[in-house]
């Protein structure tokens, strides 16, 4: 046991005999009162004298900030009850209470103390009150005209110093503080409570708001996503105001502000949280300077240098892989050895461990031949890969590089299964029946890593692809199936606790609710424990924990899974942190950032082989301007508009043959026909068309549909009786989408222009009959009418009128239109709003002259 003997010169001046010394009594440092003096209500138990706490600046800690910790002297107790007890449980009596005593009374608004130790934590002062007492209430008149008796927390650290304002500014000699408990379980020790110092911050002689911030902050080597608090004090009378934070530097894009208090009470402590996400920054300097406004005088704005690094990122280690097989190797076109040659021949050796153009591959035969889909049907033997490691490894991901991204014979999904050494390859399966699925991007260059649910400890693994990018318009192939390489990041254990987690996870981009998931890892030999999980930041409550793992086992991982809610969200991009707590000594604190977009997805649509015209002769934008499709001829985000064109390249319209008359009158032989070819019998239940123009009438208005299958042909009809009719409405922009009522399976569509909005007078023109763009939506819903849609009798009134029953719906509208031979279709009347049940509708208006015979239709609009 070490013993120490302090020694205080006490110095004053002594009546009658002159002034012999002078020193301010309330001043020993530019910024902190001098404490005269200490007392300890556990003196005579003590195991360091309460007076080791008051040796002030540049003696018990450093006088310019942050005022790091200088001396190793402390104040602390003994053990009443015992070690390994808890000083506080139960309570010694008498308890433990210190007074300070500041020679006079002076205004206190601050409270700064310092830990304990570094290795025993678990002593040091955790919460703790004060009381205060002038100078003629004397040390023991705490708490009576001052009533203030605040509450602190406070930390283990030594450095630096912790600072504590009131809120207020108050007139006192003497200070109680009271400890409360220690920050046992943080580390050994909680059998005593101590502290290393204390001081007393003198305000500034100011009127107005008075800002003390740090000059520098220190976040050393990053390379995960780190929070950052910088202290703001405000050490005057009037509310401190922060506005306009920003950042400069080369990395200042990294860097972004999570939370800036608007206003910092008097006599108060804030604090602003940063974050800085290293993802895509190169290894090097990161550092930034923070730049807050401020209404301090004198300081309009401060400044925070922020010093950070990326370090390099090591390159990954890999199993070596002893041997391949293919189960269907007999006819594999590129054998599967080439798969598993590794680092520096398979893939680079470095970071980020790309493939590279030479690099040997695996892909299969064509059985289904050199156009089909190796897929359709699956060949017999089916692709199977086993990979052996030559002994039993603990395995946390798969990683694999894709076979080509100039055609689509690149395996998208895989399975995998897997057999320890004991059981060889043919016990694939048996006792692991962990089968993960995955889906594989596009591409060929890059390495994409997929990690596993759970740790498994195999020696076999097989790998069986089940699809490939045939029709996914990522480029001819299709009709085989292969790989590029394939390998097995090492697991690297060490000893103690070891949490591994991702810097940042993104559930992309979705227009529903979504369920994605994040690996958590213990790599280490002891288990870490998980204390909390909590989410915060701005769309957190978008997010959900839907289940996490409360401990990791040595050498083990799982998944914490997650859930969007969009009900919770506003359209575009979505942002949060998952903040883990566990008892893992190198990351006790996780932040992961939780990514993604909430979008309107866009529709997908089939592609379209071929668009014919009848009129292809005389037309003056021809048919092929209707099919550019997705991202060309309309945007590829919802709502679809149409991209602004004007041209043969964007559109399709007639001729004029009346001239400037209307094109419908007389009708033109040929009568203009859309024939739209789908490539092959697809499941229709929908039609999108774009109007033509909202500068003339030239815009087709109402059409009619008919189908044929590919073995009738574009003309072969017959088997297909269905025959909507639809009315576009006068626009250019917007997409019009016509659902059916029914599925139709069919490769050709016949779509037949009734008319144009040329007798409608909403511009000039109405001579020709255009659109600006066709496309069917795949996977449509089928909109049921409420009843039968068709008319279901016909008579005329007392008057003689035509009278017409139709079976209605609500929310549809309805046309009815007639025509004298079944070519031209006029409306009569006006639109007819839905209703549950049946409709009837009269013919008012007289028979058209010389008409023999007069024909009716319904037509049903469902928007």
């Amino acid at each position: 046991m070490h013993h120490k003997i302090t020694f205080r010169l006490r110095l004053s001046c002594l009546a009658g005999t002159g002034l012999l010394l002078l020193i301010p009594p309330a001043v020993r440092a530019a910024d902190f009162y001098q404490i005269m003096d200490a007392t300890s209500a556990t003196v005579d138990f003590d195991y360091y004298n309460v007076l080791g706490l008051i040796e002030g600046p540049e003696i018990g800690f450093e006088s310019a900030p942050p005022y790091n910790r200088l001396s190793d002297t402390t104040w602390v107790t003994n053990d009443p009850n015992g070690f390994p007890g808890n000083y506080f449980d139960p309570l010694p009596d008498p308890g433990p209470k210190l007074v300070f005593d500041l020679g006079s009374n002076v205004d206190l608004a601050e409270i700064s103390v310092w830990g304990y130790s570094t290795g025993i934590e678990g002593n040091s002062l955790k919460d703790f009150s004060l009381r205060f007492a002038t100078e003629a209430e004397g040390p023991d008149g705490a708490g009576g005209s001052l009533t203030f008796n605040p509450t602190y927390s406070a930390g283990p650290q030594v450095s630096p110093r912790q600072s504590f304002l009131f809120g207020q500014k108050l007139t006192a000699r003497y200070v109680e503080l009271t400890p409360l408990n220690n920050n046992i379980g943080l580390g050994p020790g909680g059998d005593r409570v101590g502290f290393s110092e204390v001081a007393f911050q003198q305000m500034p002689n100011v009127t107005g708001s008075f800002a003390e911030l740090p000059t520098e902050h220190l976040l050393g080597d990053a390379s995960v996503l780190r929070t950052i608090t910088l202290d703001v004090l405000n050490l005057g009378p009037q509310a401190l105001t922060l506005t306009s934070p920003t950042f400069t530097g080369t990395a200042a894009a990294a860097y972004s502000v999570v939370t800036l208090p608007a206003s910092v009470p008097a006599y108060s402590k804030a604090g602003i949280t940063l974050q800085f996400n290293p993802v895509g920054l190169p290894p090097g300097d990161a550092s930034v300077v923070f730049h807050v406004n401020t209404n301090t005088a004198g300081l309009p704005t401060a400044d925070v240098t922020i010093t950070a690094n990326v370090p390099a990122e090591a390159a990954d280690q890999f199993y070596s892989m002893v041997a391949a097989t293919s189960a269907t190797d007999a006819t594999d076109y590129f054998k599967v050895a080439g798969l598993i040659d590794g680092p520096g021949v398979g893939f680079n050796a470095e970071q980020p461990h790309e493939q590279p153009t030479a690099a040997p591959l695996w892909v299969t035969d064509a059985p289904n031949g050199g156009t089909g889909d190796y897929f359709e049907p699956v060949p017999d033997p089916a692709p199977s890969l086993v990979i052996d490691l030559g002994a039993d490894y603990p395995l946390g991901e798969i990683s694999v590089w894709g076979y080509s991204d100039s055609n689509a014979n690149g395996a998208s999904d895989f399975n995998l299964k897997f057999a320890k050494a004991s059981e060889g390859a043919a016990g694939i399966g048996t006792s692991i029946t962990y089968n993960p699925q995955f889906t594989a991007a596009f591409g060929f260059t890059e390495r994409q890593s997929f990690d596993l649910a759970q740790v498994v400890t195999a020696r076999y693994v097989r790998i069986v692809p089940t699809d490939n990018y045939y029709g996914s318009g990522k480029g001819p192939g299709g009709d085989r199936v292969g790989f590029g390489n394939i390998a097995f990041e090492k697991i690297i254990t060490t000893t103690g606790k070891n949490l591994i987690f991702p810097n940042t996870v993104s559930f992309g981009a979705t227009d529903t609710g979504k369920t994605f998931s994040l690996v958590l890892k213990n790599y280490g030999s002891e288990a870490v424990t998980i204390s909390s999980r909590t989410l915060d930041g701005p769309n957190a409550a978008a997010f959900t924990i839907k289940s996490a793992p409360a401990i990791l086992p040595a050498v083990s991982q799982a998944l914490v899974e997650l859930e969007f809610n969009p009900a919770a969200a506003t359209l575009g991009t979505q942002e949060a942190f998952l903040r883990i707590a566990s008892n893992d000594t190198t990351n006790p604190a996780v932040t992961i950032q939780l990514t993604g977009e909430y979008v309107t997805l866009p529709d997908e649509f089939y592609p379209i082989a071929e668009v014919t015209s009848e009129t292809s002769g005389t037309d003056l934008y021809p048919a092929a301007g209707l099919i550019n499709g997705i991202g060309t001829g309309f945007e590829n985000i919802q709502p679809h508009h149409q991209i602004d064109g004007n041209d043969a390249a964007t559109l399709w319209v007639t001729d004029a043959p009346n001239g400037t008359v209307n094109y419908f009158e007389p009708a033109p032989d040929p009568a203009p026909l859309l024939i739209f070819d789908l490539g092959g019998d697809v499941d229709l239940t929908e039609i999108s068309v774009w109007g033509y123009s909202i500068g003339n009438s030239n815009g087709m208005r109402d059409f009619s549909l008919n189908f044929a299958t590919g073995a009738e042909g574009p003309y072969g009809g017959g088997s297909i009786t269905y025959n909507p009719a639809f009315t576009v409405p006068f626009s250019f922009t917007e997409r019009n989408s016509f659902p059916f009522d029914r599925k139709i399976t069919a490769q050709y569509v016949l779509l037949k222009p009734l008319n144009n909005w040329g007798t409608e007078g909403v511009a000039p023109g109405g001579d020709r009959v255009g659109i600006g763009e066709v496309a069917f939506q795949m996977g449509a819903a089928i909109v049921t009418p409420a009843g039968d849609f068709g008319i279901t009798a016909f008579s005329r009134n007392a008057q003689g009128q035509p009278l017409i029953t139709f079976g209605s719906q609500t929310g549809a509208t309805f046309k009815v239109q007639r025509s004298v031979d079944l070519n031209t279709w006029t409306q009569v009347g006006s639109d007819i709003p839905g209703t549950a049940g049946s409709a009837d509708f009269t013919d008012t208006t007289a028979a058209p002259a010389g008409a023999t015979s007069v024909f009716y239709r319904v037509v049903r609009t469902i928007p």
